[in-house]
């Protein structure tokens, strides 16, 4: 259950640019080391492909909420977000 689930992915080209902006996309990369198993559940979308999401209680910009990861099948991660709470 300590395993990050976040090992030996890769950021999509759209995550890379929606971190660029500076905005709750850009939350700094230690963040990803932190995430374990446990933080994981598998959810299926609107389309009926199951994922990985892996959301992690903090802190960022002074505000509490969730950083919140989707990893593909493919082990590409293709959201990135941290969402306050409230």
């Amino acid at each position: 259950m300590d395993k990050n689930p976040l090992d030996g992915t890769r950021y999509t080209e759209k995550v890379l640019r929606q971190a660029a902006t500076g905005d709750y996309h850009g939350f700094p990369e230690i963040a990803d080391t932190i995430p374990t198993m446990r933080n994981a559940t598998i959810e299926s979308g609107g389309d009926g492909i199951p994922r990985m999401h892996v959301r992690l209680p903090g802190e960022y910009d002074g505000k509490s909420g969730f950083f919140h990861w989707i990893i593909e099948q493919d082990g590409n991660i293709n959201h990135r977000l941290f969402t306050p709470s409230g």
